[in-house]
């Protein structure tokens, strides 16, 4: 074998592991401003819809989102902004008469002990507090992920419903890889 064929085949590997991590479906890092008849949606949510999952973000109060690790290809986009409805009420589930069970200070409702109604006992008054470790120290906060958004969650904008429903919701855009601006513009 000439020196030339042992450099070839050195290369070879080399070749193979950029041809690979060059695929399609790379992550990219995508960031915009959503926008309702022109003006900021003030927050609220949008996913992204992949063949392999939902890729949520978080809007600001100025309209901005940010998403990193996200599939390249064309995604189904939804938008939510229900929310932060103020309008909008809590949903009572059967069997439950109002709050948390009397184990938690509530009146409760349903039918098993501690959950409150006839059957239901008293119990303390708040819900259980973190314990500490084995050694009695208290177990430290996870810290929030640099690229979480920071400050106040936004304020309600009525926006069609069309937009939070994958089925209906008309906003597809293409990701490449790498970052890339995407903003995206509702309508009614």
């Amino acid at each position: 074998m000439t020196a030339r064929h042992l450099f070839t085949f050195a290369l070879l590997p080399l070749f193979v592991f950029v041809s690979a991590c060059s695929k399609k479906g790379a992550p990219a890092k995508v960031t915009g401003t959503v926008t309702y008849n022109g003006q900021p949606v003030t927050g609220g949510s949008l996913a992204f819809h992949t063949d392999a999952g939902v890729y949520a973000a978080v809007i600001d109060s100025q309209g901005k989102y940010s998403i990193a690790d996200l599939p390249t290809g064309e995604l189904v986009v939804t938008v939510d902004t229900e929310s932060l409805n103020p309008n909008v009420k809590t949903t009572t589930y059967a069997g439950q008469t109002g709050g948390p069970g009397p184990k938690y200070g509530g009146s409760g409702g349903g039918k098993y002990p501690g959950a409150g109604g006839k059957t239901g006992g008293g119990g303390p008054s708040q819900p259980p507090q973190p314990k500490g470790d084995a050694k009695g120290k208290t177990q430290p906060k996870s810290p929030m992920p640099e690229d979480a958004p920071k400050g106040d969650k936004g304020t309600y904008v009525k926006i069609p419903r069309v937009y939070a429903d994958k089925s209906k919701s008309t906003l597809k855009v293409t990701v490449k890889d790498g970052d890339q601006v995407i903003d995206l513009q509702l309508k009614d």
